[in-house]
């Protein structure tokens, strides 16, 4: 349903619970919303949401109990970068994903632009590519823990239909096109 429940466990601090959404409308190929709590039992209890956020979980659940479908372990650090007049988050995550008997490895370097201007954080995007040979990815961890879960491959997607408006130029239905086919 476009949702995602997370319960995370962070050393000795309480466990936090959180749901992440994709915005679409947003035209953000990047923009979630994302909300979170903290979980003083340390399990997945969707009545510590607000009412709008509480029915939501209730509708995509549908009445079933709530199990966990993968485990994420990673160890994360982080650093605070400046690059032209941004600051960026830069995580460097290094763990495992767990389904039933099955795992991957989980390597990545994360960029988080925390304020500032998007180009800046593509050319730091960029730069890193180039000087440390990463390759660029969008498939964000649950959804490797969902595959993994459903023990399917990644496959191509389909481009959902562009709304653009009669108002729209050029630069505007470009940019459309070019975020659809990002997504």
């Amino acid at each position: 349903s476009g949702l995602g429940l997370r319960l995370r466990r962070k050393g000795r601090a309480m466990p936090v619970l959180g749901v992440k959404w994709s915005e679409e409308s947003a035209g953000d190929l990047f923009a979630r919303g994302e909300i979170e709590t903290r979980a003083p039992n340390g399990e997945p209890d969707i009545g510590l949401f607000e009412s709008a956020i509480r029915d939501r979980l209730n509708d995509a659940i549908g009445g079933q109990p709530l199990a966990p479908v993968f485990k994420t372990h990673v160890k994360r650090r982080t650093a605070v970068i400046r690059h032209g007049r941004s600051e960026i988050e830069l995580a460097l995550d290094d763990g495992i994903v767990i389904a039933d008997d099955q795992s991957r490895p989980v390597t990545e370097v994360e960029l988080e632009l925390k304020s500032g201007s998007a180009m800046d954080l593509l050319d730091l995007a960029r730069l890193l590519a180039l000087d440390c040979s990463l390759s660029l990815g969008f498939e964000p961890k649950a959804g490797r823990g969902y595959r993994l879960a459903e023990q399917t491959a990644a496959r191509p997607q389909k481009a959902k239909p562009l709304l653009l408006s009669p108002a729209s130029n050029f630069d505007d239905a470009f940019a459309a096109v070019i975020a659809s086919c990002l997504a």
